[in-house]
């Protein structure tokens, strides 16, 4: 309860000091009856919004069933639960940088389209990409040396931290695979593909990693196998993307359509 607390008065701080800052830069002057957005625009926000929460939504539930498995095989362990968990909160933090490179490409992407330059919007997404890319693998190229001692930030206790490390080891390929994929998603996104990254993601972690993970849990398979189950499918999500993207070519098929709307 601390926690969603916190939150909110962190969210609630945030947008007090960018509602101040707007205000004392003068971008807020005058009427505010432009900012509303109206007709097919609104539309078009709500759809964004919609497709975008299905996405984290499928994501954040993936992650629930993970830890409901690794519950079952840890046969009530509370260290095994949260020692992953911390894992997992270390992810978290990997994963929120990453969506700040995918909404930075989104916005570039979405930008220059509506200024009819598919061309600089490609380069902008191989950019990000690129550079989501770098975060990633020194992200965990980091974790891999000092995961043990990031865990013991989170929790000092000797067995939490042994199954944190054990996390953050397992699933090093997909923390460093992981920023390209939501680069690519967020421009699938500035793109109005809105459903596709919520396909990809729902049959890879929904269709494939869940039922996975819950047969090898019935199987008897340990934590260990159910990390790399984790880790494997997360890092095969990567490649689905990147298989995708690479088929529909250079520049993407729907770059012209965007451009018109």
């Amino acid at each position: 309860v601390g926690s969603a607390w916190g939150a909110v008065l962190a969210r609630l701080v945030s947008v007090s000091l960018a509602l101040a800052l707007a205000i004392g830069q003068g971008y807020l002057r005058g009427a505010l009856s432009w900012l509303l957005p109206r007709g097919q625009a609104l539309w078009d926000l709500i759809a964004i919004g919609f497709w975008k929460n299905g996405q984290v939504a499928v994501r954040g539930l993936a992650g629930g069933v993970l830890i409901r498995v690794l519950q079952f095989a840890g046969k009530g362990d509370e260290a095994v639960v949260s020692g992953v968990f911390v894992g997992m909160k270390i992810e978290l933090l990997l994963t929120l940088v990453a969506f700040g490179w995918g909404t930075a490409a989104q916005t570039l992407v979405a930008t220059s389209l509506g200024a009819g330059k598919p061309d600089r919007a490609l380069e902008e997404e191989k950019a990000a990409a690129v550079l989501a890319s770098l975060c990633g693998l020194t992200g965990a190229g980091l974790l891999l040396v000092f995961g043990a001692e990031v865990a013991a930030l989170f929790n000092p206790t000797p067995d939490l931290i042994y199954w944190s490390d054990l996390f953050v080891h397992i699933t090093a390929l997909s923390f460093a695979l992981t920023p390209l994929n939501v680069v690519i998603s967020q421009t699938m996104f500035a793109r109005r593909q809105l459903r596709l990254p919520v396909i990809l993601d729902g049959g890879v972690l929904l269709l494939v990693m869940v039922p996975a993970l819950a047969l090898a849990a019935w199987a008897g398979a340990g934590i260990t196998a159910l990390l790399w189950i984790n880790s494997g499918c997360n890092a095969a999500l990567t490649l689905l993307y990147v298989a995708v993207r690479v088929k529909a070519g250079t520049p993407w098929s729907d770059d012209a359509a965007a451009v018109k709307a």
